[in-house]
């Protein structure tokens, strides 16, 4: 029985994905793919026949994740399926270096301007929804439509404590002001985690107080060093 996420998805998908004509169902218990392309940053396989839709997983996630949803969409489409090089347990070739993101920017431009499919549709998933986002500012050509699925454009706001505001300053003030306050809540949460003092060092002070504690996940204790983490 098909899920409710994955129903819904493919709902959306409805509304978002342009006419195609009908074709008959792929036979079998899977559809074929073809062979992997490898990308410096990322590789790629596509399934089905139709108008373009791409889709691009989150942090270290296999394109496998697309499995229940690729299929149906294969039906009527041709599905490009991103994988990340490193995030299956492949070779992750240039993606040791710094400039992952733009890396994987870089390759799906270039895909899509040598596959001609300029006005696609993308969906990304996390990570992928950003790197969905930062494609559409770079070469806003290349796709119609963005879909981003538990994703937002700046990931820095979710680690925030309260009151600190992650997003880039426009002055040296600013940021001088944001880091200031940011030490003190790490030194006020060394304390409540029995850390605090004269003695103690920053970056014990630092390790024992988790950025989002105050979600109500508790601290590390620094008398007994049990973790909840």
């Amino acid at each position: 029985m098909m899920s409710a996420r994955k129903t819904a998805l493919i709902a959306a998908l409805a509304l978002l994905l342009p006419a195609t004509p009908t074709q008959a169902a792929p036979t079998g218990a899977q559809v074929a793919t073809t062979a992997e392309l490898r990308l410096p940053h990322i590789s790629i396989v596509t399934m089905g026949k139709g108008s373009p839709v791409i889709l691009i997983p989150g942090l270290a996630s296999p394109r496998a994740v697309w499995d229940d949803v690729a299929p149906e969409l294969a039906k009527t489409h041709r599905v490009i399926l991103v994988q990340v090089n490193g995030f299956g347990g492949d070779d992750p070739g240039a993606n040791l270096q710094p400039g992952v993101l733009d890396g994987i920017v870089a390759d799906l431009d270039g895909y899509i301007t040598r596959e001609k499919l300029h006005g696609t549709l993308v969906i990304g998933h996390s990570m992928g929804g950003l790197v969905g986002l930062m494609l559409a500012k770079a070469h806003p050509a290349d796709l119609a439509r963005l879909m981003i699925v538990d994703s937002l454009p700046y990931f820095a706001v979710l680690m925030a404590p309260p009151g600190i505001d992650p997003t880039p300053c426009n002055g040296r003030a600013a940021s001088r002001q944001n880091a200031r306050r940011y030490r003190r809540q790490l030194w006020n949460g060394a304390e409540r985690c029995g850390g605090g003092g004269a003695d103690a060092r920053p970056g014990d002070q630092a390790r024992q107080y988790r950025p989002h504690d105050h979600l109500g996940q508790g601290c590390r204790s620094a008398r007994n060093g049990a973790s909840d983490v």
